[in-house]
């Protein structure tokens, strides 16, 4: 038996016995690496199993073949099977494994499936699964669908839940409905009046009454008969002209024709002012009515009087009636047919009002978004009235107190769409005639519409009849 001082003197005796050892392990580990790997042509033929394999030059791609033992004619580098068919290949397997699961299921099941809970995507609702996981978007964990989210008030849209940190982030606002005392300013243009036309009827009127006057007492039927004719035809002319009745019943009493509708003719202090105001505006402007107009002519100047009367027929090419107001003239500095930039104020006295930026033109309907408090928005439709700077008189839809989305609303009714979608997936989705659609790698994520997934890429296809979704 020898002991260690031997062995240790024997390999210092032989050292090449020790150089060997170390060669023998080194091949023996590079061996079994060698087994264990794959050239990449083999890994290639075991994906490619089925259908053509193209091989292809990973220096020269348009270089092609079909021949597995091939080199690239250009720069002599073995060809490599080409990706395109390594997707096809790897794809295909698994759309065969969702058709075939979809195939399996049944009507059985899928009426156990109308109890389950139904899952989305807070940001993406129309990404839906029947099991907690995260959006293939964005990464958020789903939540649960609830029930009182799909239904709204309104049609096509559906209430809301939003957490305060997604309302900071799109930036959500919101302000209260209240009373508020509104002055609407009409803007309008007109000139400072030359009517002669008026001016003659006023005066044919004022005679007609004088002359009947005269023979009231009359022997003869027939003349007092065609006076009060006369009295009445230039009365209805005023009528036509734009007088009302008050103002002939005033001009009645002046028993004079008004001066200031002539030229040269005024020194009253007043003149009048025509101005034209459009059909939709009809229902807002009164006489008594204030209105301030300005001129270039004198800068800074604004000259006050108050509408006397609408002219009761309508200018059938510009759609327009003629207003006819009395204006203050101090110092006589407005001549006629003065151009004037004209403003009516019509006071709407104390109304319900709700922000312009909180109103969502639809088209055919007007909508808000009511704060429900704990993150819920419900659609509401509301009809509104005139518009004064940056409000909607409120006319119904809404009460005293309510607040509602001023900022952030057209993210909100994106969501309220979709969520309304949802409902009909959710509830109708089982219903005949309503098309679904699918990836057919991710069976799971549904969607009304065709389109491709969001975590492969792939088209989304039919769900076919008895197939869950």
């Amino acid at each position: 038996m020898r002991d260690k001082r031997t062995r240790v003197d024997y390999y210092s005796v032989h050292p090449g016995f020790g150089l060997a050892v170390i060669l023998f392990v080194l091949a023996g580990s590079l061996l079994v690496l060698m087994v264990s790997c794959e050239s990449p042509r083999e890994h290639d033929q075991q994906i490619l199993q089925e259908g053509e394999v193209v091989y292809t030059c990973p220096m020269h791609p348009e270089v092609e073949s079909g021949d597995p033992e091939a080199r690239c004619p250009e720069c002599g580098m073995n060809l490599v099977v080409k990706e395109e068919a390594k997707e096809k290949a790897a794809v295909e397997p698994l759309q065969r494994q969702a058709s075939t699961a979809g195939k399996h299921r049944t009507h059985g099941d899928e009426s156990k499936r109308k109890g389950k809970r139904l899952y989305h995507c807070p940001m993406h609702p129309t990404y839906t699964s029947d099991r907690p996981g995260e959006c293939p978007i964005c990464g958020m964990d789903f939540v649960p669908v609830d029930k009182e989210d799909l239904g709204g008030s309104v049609e096509g849209q559906a209430a809301v839940r939003i957490n305060p940190a997604r309302q900071q982030l799109i930036g959500m606002k919101t302000a209260r409905v209240e009373m508020k005392r509104l002055t609407k300013a009409v803007r309008t243009v007109g000139h400072i009046a030359y009517d002669p036309e008026l001016f003659a009827a006023q005066e044919e009127y004022l005679t007609a009454r004088r002359t009947l006057k005269k023979i009231r007492g009359s022997p003869t039927p027939e003349i007092v008969e065609r006076a009060h004719s006369l009295v009445a035809s230039s009365r209805l002319r005023l009528n036509l002209l734009g007088l009302s009745d008050a103002q002939i019943q005033q001009l009645e009493v002046k028993d004079r024709p008004d001066s200031n509708l002539l030229l040269g003719r005024g020194g009253t202090g007043k003149v009048w002012l025509y101005a034209d105001i459009y059909e939709f505006e009809f229902g807002h402007i009164r006489p008594g009515q204030a209105v301030e107009a300005t001129t270039l002519a004198y800068p800074g100047h604004h000259f006050k009087g108050k509408v006397v009367a609408i002219d009761p027929l309508v200018n059938p090419r510009t759609r327009s009636a003629r207003v006819r107001a009395h204006l203050g003239n101090p110092k006589d500095l407005l001549k006629p047919d003065m151009f004037m930039n004209v403003k009516i104020f019509i006071n709407l006295g104390s109304v319900l009002v709700v922000p312009e930026s909180a109103v969502m033109f639809t088209g055919t309907r007007k909508l808000v978004f009511l704060d429900q408090g704990e993150g819920r928005f419900q659609p509401r439709e509301l009809v509104v009235g005139i518009k004064v700077d940056d409000y909607f008189q409120v006319l119904s839809g809404l009460e005293e107190g309510d607040r509602v989305v001023v900022s952030g609303n057209f993210l909100v009714d994106a969501e309220s769409k979709l969520k309304a979608a949802l409902s009909q997936m959710a509830a109708g989705g089982e219903e005949h005639g309503k098309q679904l659609y699918h990836c057919p790698m991710h069976p799971t994520y549904t969607s009304d519409r065709p389109g491709e997934c969001p975590i492969c890429g792939m088209d989304f296809v039919p769900v076919k009849n008895g197939e869950e979704h």
